[in-house]
């Protein structure tokens, strides 16, 4: 993991930030929704807008990544094809975890939002 970590370069600090974040807001709001039975909120829409951040920060690790491995090829005079994959597997990295946190805040959105609706549709009854 610690590998994996390194190889996403300056966008992994901010990754792992919104990684805690989201995670903490999940499960803040799965308390508030599910145990605690409080008032109704909205702060369920925060997770998916993390989430959608998320995913925009790693494409622009992605592009920052390749914008790296094009300037290291065009200096080299010859290029294996095996540092060009390796190259493109690193710079795919921080797109992968972007996106799971957008799978992830996603799915939790919209057990949360579904909640809210069946409880709304069940007050206006």
């Amino acid at each position: 993991m610690s590998k994996f970590f390194m190889e996403c370069g300056v966008y992994a600090w901010p990754l792992l930030a919104l990684t805690i974040t989201l995670i903490f807001l999940s499960l803040w709001r799965i308390y508030c929704t599910f145990l605690k039975k409080g008032a109704p909120g909205t702060g369920h829409h925060a997770i998916l807008f993390w989430g959608a951040i998320s995913a925009i920060l790693g494409i622009l690790g992605q592009c920052q990544g390749l914008y790296n491995a094009m300037g290291a090829i065009m200096r080299a005079r010859e290029v294996s094809p095996n540092i060009m994959a390796q190259g493109y597997r690193e710079s795919l990295g921080t797109t992968l975890w972007g996106l799971h946190l957008l799978f992830f805040s996603a799915i939790i959105w919209f057990v949360l939002q579904n909640h809210e609706e069946r409880r709304r549709r069940k007050l206006e009854i």
